[in-house]
């Protein structure tokens, strides 16, 4: 998974089954949270409940508001 931000402002989600629009920096913001946080070095990310609700409306192809 991987990101794309234009400079147009205009976000995107690439997974290894599609392109997923993101409707704001925020969300694109969120979903750099996910990519660099390193679990393996006892540093993850903390994430609350409205942004668990993006993150999988988003995997689930319902890109939220």
């Amino acid at each position: 998974m991987y990101l794309i931000w234009s400079t147009g402002g205009t976000g995107y989600l690439v997974t290894p089954n599609r392109v997923i629009g993101l409707r704001s920096m925020a969300h694109y913001n969120l979903f750099k949270r996910i990519i660099n946080s390193n679990q393996a070095a006892d540093q993850p990310e903390i994430f609350n409940a409205l942004e668990i609700d993006q993150i999988n409306a988003y995997l689930n192809g319902n890109v939220p508001a």
